[in-house]
């Protein structure tokens, strides 16, 4: 059987090359994609990652289980080579403007922040004032 590091697997996390980590193994899904009953978007969000906590969530039939061991490539090693660390170094000084987004999102998410939080308050501060013009208008226009 195989043997990827984490690393190794992060690189392959597009529609024509996607693999994801399950219980410790390594599957590549990329020709499975297409006929994923949850849609592709599901499977990319996961492309390159441990999907385990979500495969389980699902609660996949023992169909989907034995048809998942069929795209099944290698398992997981906590070896990593120096290759495999170039490699990863590589793809970490490549990280886009839209990673440092989502990394700020899912921080503020962990430290207990609404990453939502400021448009709630000016959703709330947009309604006060139409409230507060709409008041001054009726008293406006009613009493002068």
């Amino acid at each position: 059987m195989n043997k990827y590091a984490t690393e190794e697997v992060a690189l392959h996390n597009n529609l024509q090359d996607l693999w994801i980590i399950i219980h410790g193994n390594v599957y590549d899904l990329t020709l499975f994609l297409p006929e994923h009953p949850g849609g592709e978007e599901v499977l990319l969000a996961l492309a390159g990652q441990d999907g385990t906590e979500c495969f389980e969530s699902i609660g996949h039939s023992d169909e989907a289980k034995q048809l998942r061991e069929k795209f099944k490539i290698g398992e997981i090693t906590n070896q990593r080579s120096a290759a495999q660390s170039q490699i990863t170094s590589a793809v970490q000084s490549e990280t886009t403007s839209a990673d440092a987004i989502t990394a700020d999102i899912n921080k503020s998410t962990v430290n207990g922040e609404d990453p939502q939080k400021g448009n709630i308050s000016l959703q709330v501060f947009t309604y006060v004032a139409i409230i507060m013009y709409a008041v001054i208008f009726y008293y406006y226009y009613h009493f002068m």
